[in-house]
């Protein structure tokens, strides 16, 4: 019987972590009356200060219908700049992937170009993404018991030489919070 104890322990402890971790601390179904609301974006955004925030990330914001709660949560990055060959950003991406790869399980790395694409040098990786010509990102299809369905990392830029990181929580209920937010739109039409 103990063997078979111990078996399963390591078993578990080998087992990625993704009933113990969640999205910035925020749960699916969360009433946005139980966040720290910052700002009602409006079409059910809303931008939080998170109950476990995460080093780096500057901005939360969740999507969040009334019946529904939380299901989708999405943290904003701050700015690397100067950083037009984009070293430090895909160096904080690689830090942060490897962390969800133990909690989720490897994610799927996806980083190209795209067809025909004019900014294909590696001294202009940034301004690439800007022009949506490059794409790098993560995605883990997770499933967990908390509810979240997938999680996807992404480089975004905002100029040649300045990027960011968003790191999105998906949960199951999104399609409840979508049809939510279509019948508050088919009211008013």
């Amino acid at each position: 019987m103990r063997f078979w104890h111990g078996l399963a322990v390591a078993l578990l402890a080998l087992a990625p972590s993704a009933a113990k971790a969640q999205a910035f601390g925020i749960e699916m179904g969360t009433a946005v009356s139980d966040l720290d609301v910052v700002e009602d974006i409006g079409d059910f955004y809303y931008t939080v200060n998170p109950p476990r925030p995460v080093s780096g990330f500057e901005t939360c914001v969740v999507y969040a219908a009334p019946e529904s709660g939380v299901c989708v949560v999405r943290g904003i990055g701050k700015n690397f700049e100067r950083d037009g060959y984009g070293i430090k950003v895909r160096d904080r991406f690689r830090d942060l992937k490897n962390i969800l790869d133990k909690n989720y399980g490897n994610g799927a790395l996806q980083d190209g170009l795209r067809p025909g694409a004019l900014w294909d040098e590696v001294d202009v990786r940034v301004m690439a993404l800007r022009q949506n010509e490059r794409y790098y990102q993560a995605e883990w299809q997770v499933d967990a018991p908390e509810g979240i369905d997938d999680i996807i990392m992404s480089v975004k830029a905002l100029s040649s030489d300045t990027s960011f990181l968003s790191l999105q929580y998906r949960f199951s209920n999104v399609g409840a919070c979508r049809r939510e937010a279509r019948e508050q739109d088919a009211g008013g039409l």
